[in-house]
């Protein structure tokens, strides 16, 4: 028994020794990614999980810039926002920086680790604190769920990339329908040209320029007087009236004023 336990070989974990804190956790019943840094000084929050779940933000006191989280430059940040979230019994809620950033969706930095009092074992990569008289350990996850959590992120995003680009076609598609010069052929033509739009009685009435594409907002520019002003209300009374009075008491004929059908004939 002894010479088989000790031909086992253990299977040993995959090392943490390269890897930040990686974890996941609950925010509004989503599934969201998680990174404990001690190396950034504020917590952070991505625009992109606010935007998602539609978590309300508050403006920063003392805004600011960073550069370490973007290649395009400085980011502004002028926002703040509360994040409740949960990592299965401990639940908190954490005041973060809101930011645009891919790599995680939470970042919980200095700040959190100063206020919890956490202890850091640097070997298994956990942290360890007491929340509401409770010890709490947080583990982290393996090199190759996190990997995992990486190529899902990074699927959604192109998903959502190439969804914007179909829509932007759609919406360039859409206003290339109509051209300046096919207006003004078919006008100059003499052919019949009808444009409609909301009546300026209309509660929900918005000026042309705003609901008519460019090209048919300089028609209607150019062509202004051209074009009649909808009637408000009803047409005025007209010596002629087309309207058939009836004597009281006659009976109407009972067979039709027309042919409706050649069977009929």
């Amino acid at each position: 028994m002894v010479r088989c336990m000790l031909g086992q070989v253990p299977k040993e974990l995959e090392s943490q020794r390269e890897n930040i804190f990686h974890s996941r956790c609950l925010i509004n019943n989503k599934i969201c990614s998680l990174i404990i840094d001690s190396g950034s000084c504020v917590n952070v929050a991505s625009t992109r999980v606010v935007d998602k779940l539609g978590l309300k933000t508050i403006p920063h006191a003392k805004p600011y810039k960073l550069s370490w989280l973007s290649e395009k430059g400085d980011i502004k940040v002028d926002k703040q926002v509360i994040i409740n979230f949960s990592i299965r019994n401990y639940k908190d809620e954490v005041l973060c920086d809101l930011v645009s950033m891919e790599v995680t969706h939470i970042l919980l930095g200095r700040s959190w680790q100063f206020d919890k009092k956490v202890f850091h074992d640097g070997h298994a990569n956990k942290f360890s604190f007491s929340f509401q008289g409770k010890k709490i350990t947080l583990l982290p996850l393996s090199p190759k769920e996190v990997n995992e959590d990486q190529m899902q992120m990074l699927k959604k995003r192109k998903e959502e990339k190439a969804q914007r680009k179909v829509q932007g076609n759609g919406k360039e598609a859409k206003k290339s329908m109509i051209s300046l010069k096919g207006i003004k052929k078919v006008m100059f033509a003499q052919k019949q040209v009808l444009i409609a739009y909301p009546s300026e009685s209309s509660p929900s009435f918005q000026k042309p320029h705003s609901i008519c594409p460019q090209d048919l907002s300089l028609v209607l520019d150019e062509f202004k007087d051209v074009f009649q002003k909808p009637p408000k209300g009803l047409p005025p009374l007209r010596s002629i009236k087309a309207q058939i009075d009836f004597i009281q008491g006659s009976s109407l004929p009972n067979r039709p004023a027309y042919r409706a059908s050649p069977e009929e004939a």
